[in-house]
């Protein structure tokens, strides 16, 4: 039934902060106590929206978000019918970072900064922030009184397609962070790279959450942190975009198990290619990480002598997540990582999703 889809979600969706998907073969079939949980919440709502009484629907999601506001299934419900009355919550500052430094950066376009300014002045007590922004958006960055430096960019450089332009942007933001420390003579120790359209769904841990990491933390491409050593690779990734990545989906990817093992599905691994000569036709995104892991050494060993232009004629590959066909950011995010051999984890304070209201319309 459609109304359930919202708690049927498999992990990887949620961890990846990707939109609900209402594919019935990737729907979860088997609800645990936590989902049947969430639906008995979402319900009354759903009954009283389908009904066309989406007043008393949105007082019984306000009443229910007070009184479990991490629910991440009631939420997303929200997100989709009612994001106006998402009640945001706030990171949790009473304790010191002796001798930490934080930098977030915010590349792109500033959609619903009204939503979330007062998340960002929270942070900024502890944290600098850098922006980069288009010139559609220099009237709302103008009004920003929180960041440490703030660029527009006047003309896009031409890079094919506009999701390319958030890397653009995110290389700026870096440029702008090493800018900082040559001035105030001293590295930052950690980047943690945020968007304002972002709805957190338990960010109260984020600093602390950060500052623990012994990779990447985040939800696919959309936020993620780290040291500031990893966090500065992705310089190198704006640059090899066209070269590497425009228009070479098709092309077959070498994996690095062990980095995919290591990580868990907040990055959409299960994008890139894999041979069904070595793993067959696994049925989910679980039954590839399975038997990956199961058969790790023999498959990795495998994976390495394997050559793209074995299977670019008579061989076929096994793949979960198909983004834009001349660049998939989100799955060529997660090849740079997997290349460089960076672990990612998911973040409670990271776990949340793009609001369902941030398109101009």
């Amino acid at each position: 039934m459609e109304k359930i889809n919202f708690v049927r979600q498999p992990n990887w969706i949620l961890d990846s902060a990707s939109q609900n998907t209402d594919n019935l073969s990737l729907l979860i079939n088997c609800l645990d106590n936590k989902r049947i949980h969430a639906w008995e919440i979402i319900k009354p709502g759903l009954d009283q929206y389908f009904n066309d009484n989406h007043e008393k629907a949105k007082s019984i999601w306000i009443n229910a978000q007070n009184k479990d506001p991490g629910n991440i299934f009631l939420l997303r419900t929200i997100n989709h019918f009612f994001p106006e009355i998402l009640q945001y919550r706030y990171p949790k500052l009473s304790f010191q970072l002796r001798g930490k430094n934080i930098a977030i950066i915010i590349p792109g376009e500033l959609r619903l900064i009204d939503k979330s300014t007062r998340f960002f002045e929270i942070l900024s007590n502890k944290a600098d922030i850098f922006i980069c922004t288009s010139k559609e958006y220099e009237k709302e960055a103008n009004q920003i009184k929180f960041a440490k430096a703030i660029s527009i960019i006047d003309k896009e450089p031409n890079l094919k397609l506009n999701s390319m332009h958030q890397w653009h942007k995110l290389n700026c933001c870096l440029e702008m962070v090493k800018k900082q420390e040559r001035l105030k003579k001293n590295y930052y120790s950690h980047i943690l790279k945020l968007r304002t359209d972002y709805f957190h769904i338990n960010p109260v841990n984020l600093h602390q959450e950060l500052l623990c990491s012994d990779g990447i933390i985040g939800a696919s491409d959309k936020v993620f942190g780290g040291r500031r050593e990893l966090m500065m690779l992705f310089s190198g990734f704006y640059h090899s975009l066209l070269g590497w990545f425009y228009k070479k989906d098709s092309d077959y990817w070498p994996i690095n198990i062990d980095q995919i093992i290591g990580s868990d599905d907040n990055i959409k691994w299960y994008g890139m290619r894999f041979p069904k000569s070595m793993v067959g036709n696994p049925k989910t995104v679980s039954d590839l990480r399975n038997l990956i892991t199961n058969r790790r050494e023999e498959l990795s060993l495998k994976l390495q002598s394997y050559q793209m232009n074995q299977g670019s004629l008579e061989d076929s590959y096994s793949t979960f997540f198909k983004g834009n066909p001349i660049f998939p950011s989100e799955v060529c995010y997660a090849k740079f990582l997997n290349f460089n051999g960076i672990y990612s984890h998911t973040s409670e304070s990271l776990k949340g999703f793009l609001r369902s209201d941030r398109i101009k319309k």
